[in-house]
């Protein structure tokens, strides 16, 4: 099947339609959004918690306790490791109705993409700035000082968004080959709260680790994005972690296609 392809400009008023309805479509279930927003709530204030008491009662130089809760809070809102197009597309490959997105004008992974991007405007503007500025209010989080490394910081996080997405969405691909993507998932999103600094910050990992686990492509979700907004590298520093996010954004990307024109062979074959 040829590649479809479209300049720029289409791409970018294809995803901001996919987005702008996707957040509409959130908006509905306004049930769910408080939940959600008082389950994160809760786990994000028992996470502080936890790590005030252990940073009470273990000395460290590597970072201050507000550095600390900065990143603890962050950490476990900016990241959206769980995405719910996963499922969906898992059962429009086992129904067979994967088929029909071959005859879309655009990519299927461009599609999820402009609709994930909605989902994760509504759940910062909704879920992510309210408990983020109330934190703020009672606790106290580190803001920026710097323009520069704030910029670094958007730029950071939005690699962070394109391979959290890549990878969920080759997680949903292998549904192709696979009926259990729900354990391969399961494990994925383990691995990925664990190695990316979700769970623990690098900061505490043993140092013999720390480069190897740094240069994973999963650091490039969370620690190296905090390390940018904490201010806690250098700016060459902070760009060479840019560096190696593209990097691993651009694999992700190109292994993605290769599953995808695979799955599409084997669509094909299967008379579909």
């Amino acid at each position: 099947m040829p590649m479809i392809t479209y300049p720029f400009s289409h791409f970018a008023k294809t995803v901001t339609f996919l987005a702008r309805q996707a957040f509409l479509n959130a908006t509905v279930f306004r049930g769910n959004t408080f939940f959600a927003l008082f389950s994160d709530l809760l786990f994000v204030f028992l996470s502080i918690e936890v790590w005030q008491a252990l940073y009470a009662s273990k000395e460290t130089s590597l970072v201050t306790e507000s550095q600390l809760i900065t990143y603890v809070v962050l950490a476990r809102l900016l990241p959206n490791v769980m995405m719910e197009f996963v499922d969906t597309v898992q059962q429009r490959i086992l129904s067979g109705e994967i088929a029909s997105e071959l005859l879309r004008p655009i990519r299927f992974s461009v599609y999820l993409l402009g609709l994930e991007i909605g989902r994760y405007g509504h759940r910062f503007l909704l879920q992510v700035l309210p408990i983020a500025l109330l934190i703020h209010g009672l606790i106290g989080i580190n803001l920026p000082t710097s323009g520069l490394y704030m910029a670094l910081f958007v730029i950071s996080l939005v690699f962070s968004f394109l391979l959290m997405f890549y990878i969920n969405y080759i997680i949903s691909l292998l549904a192709f080959w696979y009926t259990q993507v729900f354990s391969i998932n399961t494990i994925k999103n383990q691995t990925v709260r664990f190695l990316s600094g979700i769970y623990v910050p690098l900061w505490f990992f043993p140092e013999w680790a720390v480069p190897i686990v740094q240069s994973l492509p999963f650091a490039s979700i969370v620690y190296i994005p905090m390390q940018i907004y904490l201010q806690t590298c250098t700016l060459p520093q902070a760009v060479a972690y840019l560096g190696l996010q593209w990097f691993w954004t651009i694999c992700m990307i190109v292994l993605a296609h290769w599953i995808w024109s695979r799955a599409v062979k084997q669509i094909s074959i299967n008379g579909g």
